[in-house]
């Protein structure tokens, strides 16, 4: 089985979950750190040249693509949450 695939299973994990965690953990701060930096841009009057529409599409689809992976890497980096391997019989 893909080693990618088994880690989504409930008591498994990636071989180097710590890499990925740490990892996880930098994209995280980097994205609330240029988020802050743009509400401040706004904030002290710099304005960016997108509209309102484009700026909540781009916001959006950033939102849900991060969401994803991170939940996927909450996944495969703990052994304690995941999907109920399938029975053996």
């Amino acid at each position: 089985m893909n080693p990618f695939i088994e880690a989504l299973h409930q008591g498994k994990e990636l071989t180097n979950a710590k890499v990925w965690k740490d990892r996880q953990l930098v994209t995280n701060h980097l994205i609330s750190f240029i988020m802050t930096l743009l509400l401040i841009a706004e904030f002290m009057g710099y304005h960016i040249p997108l509209s309102e529409e484009s700026v909540t599409m781009i916001i959006g689809i950033c939102f849900t693509i991060w969401n994803t992976i991170n939940a996927l890497l909450v996944t495969i980096t703990s052994t304690k949450v995941g999907i109920k391997a399938p029975r053996q019989n």
